[in-house]
């Protein structure tokens, strides 16, 4: 729940790959890119990062997004993810 509203799927309308990038980082958080690589099944981690990219422009209406620190990935709320860029 974000914002005191779930997210559903015809409210994000996410694709099935968007749901399970979503649906890895939400049950394991700091999961590596490695294991992201493994959950969805693709070669190369530049393709994670485009998938997270559409993911994260998906659910800019709930406040949230999917984020990495290093070489590990969770969801955050905008709000936060704003305050550290400020701070670094």
């Amino acid at each position: 729940m974000t914002r005191g509203r779930p997210i559903r799927d015809r409210e994000a309308a996410l694709t099935s790959t968007q749901r399970r990038l979503f649906d890895a980082v939400r049950e394991r958080p700091g999961i590596s890119i490695e294991e992201l690589r493994e959950v969805m099944n693709v070669g190369s981690g530049s393709t994670i990062f485009l998938h997270i990219a559409g993911l994260n422009t998906r659910l800019i209406p709930f406040g949230i997004c999917v984020c990495g620190e290093g070489n590990r990935f969770q969801i955050e709320t905008r709000k936060q993810r704003s305050r550290q860029n400020r701070l670094t």
